[in-house]
């Protein structure tokens, strides 16, 4: 663990409030819009299906987004107790998030935008009650805030790879099948959290790429309707970077567990080959998750539908 100078403290711990502050702020707005959205279901307000519909849509993507975003300046500032990072950046990450949440808003409260959070093609173009902008707004939006992701993740992957010695340090490989020379050579596995960055970073680059392809594809679309898209290939695609940007939100939360759990039970809690190995596999799941999303999809390569399974 670096030890940080008050100084750099103060501005980690900054960067970490920015971040989580953003979060729970996000995470309040959505429970009054669930809220909301379950007294009219309850008959206590009325207003029409068209609003509810696009209250539902702000309330699954926001919900999610308050999560990651609080969950992202929790990992953010446990790693740069590890090593050195450039808070800057994490701002940047940070505006672009932001940015993106605004405009999303605005597509909802203003231009009542409700194709729900995936945003499935082609729902937010067929049959739709609101103006064409709002359908942009959202999208747009959207990208924006996946651009602010995979800049964050960026740089957890570069700060993760030059602290622990590339993939293969970062990985714990030689800690697993050379463990007595590793020992032997006095090196020390990534602490716990270090994994749930590492598999953060893949993943969320991987999975903002896919959101990017699949987002582009949409705008370019709201732009140019005679451009066509194909509805399996942008399903698989909307869902990879969905469901796997909703379960990163599990893993970089995790890791406030592996660093705040053994200060209240008086116990360290130590990198372990089940672990590493544990991690690996997560690596690859989350990648992989998404298949049973297509279950209904009988056109779907069979293959992918078992490994769904």
């Amino acid at each position: 663990m670096t030890v940080l100078d008050p100084r750099e403290l103060q501005t980690a711990r900054r960067v970490m409030w920015t971040y989580l502050s953003t979060g729970f702020a996000i995470f309040g707005l959505m429970v009054l819009v669930g809220l909301g959205m379950r007294m009219e279901q309850a008959g206590w307000i009325t207003y029409n299906p068209q609003i509810f519909y696009s209250l539902m849509t702000l309330h699954g993507i926001g919900m999610i987004t308050a999560v990651a975003v609080a969950a992202m300046g929790e990992l953010w500032y446990l790693m740069r107790l590890e090593t050195a990072l450039d808070e800057r950046l994490a701002y940047w990450a940070w505006a672009c998030i932001v940015a993106g949440v605004v405009a999303v808003l605005v597509s909802v409260f203003v231009g009542q935008f409700g194709a729900a959070w995936t945003f499935l093609y082609p729902l937010p173009f067929v049959g739709t009650w609101w103006p064409s902008w709002a359908t942009g707004a959202f999208l747009i939006g959207v990208a924006v805030v996946t651009i602010g992701w995979m800049l964050w993740c960026t740089q957890m992957l570069g700060c993760v790879l030059s602290r622990y010695g590339g993939i293969r340090g970062a990985l714990g490989w030689d800690f697993v099948f050379h463990r007595r020379a590793f020992e032997q050579s006095g090196k020390t596995p990534p602490p716990p959290q270090a994994y749930a960055a590492l598999v953060a970073a893949v993943d969320g680059v991987l999975t903002g790429t896919i959101g990017m392809v699949i987002g582009v594809a949409l705008i370019v679309h709201w732009i140019s309707p005679s451009v066509s898209i194909d509805p399996l290939w942008a399903k698989n695609l909307t869902y990879f970077f969905g469901h796997s940007f909703a379960n990163l939100t599990i893993y970089m939360a995790v890791a406030g567990v592996y660093v705040g759990m053994p200060r209240y039970a008086n116990r360290e809690y130590h990198t372990s080959v089940a672990l590493a190995v544990a991690w690996w596999g997560t690596l690859v799941f989350v990648a992989i998750a998404y298949f049973h999303h297509m279950y209904m999809d009988f056109v779907q390569f069979l293959p992918l539908q078992y490994i769904g399974e």
